[in-house]
């Protein structure tokens, strides 16, 4: 069943166990991030005042995306 969904060509990358540890670790890495992105814009949600939430939340999503930015 797994040979069917990868393919041929892949096989040995995916045989080697440093590189599978290696991708397991980017996924959790990569769900970490997400889940401090919405962590951001739920703090912005709980902190703000109710008429201007939106504003705090695109404020703080926008501080944070740009700092993480790798941008010259």
């Amino acid at each position: 069943m797994i040979q069917r969904l990868v393919p041929s060509a892949y096989r040995p990358v995916l045989a080697n166990p440093v590189f599978r540890r290696l991708t397991l670790g980017f996924a959790v890495s990569y769900l970490g991030d997400g889940m401090s992105f919405v962590a951001v814009a739920w703090l912005a949600i709980e902190l703000a005042p109710q008429a201007t939430a939106g504003l705090w939340v695109g404020a703080a999503v926008a501080a944070y995306t740009l700092s993480r930015c790798p941008c010259t």
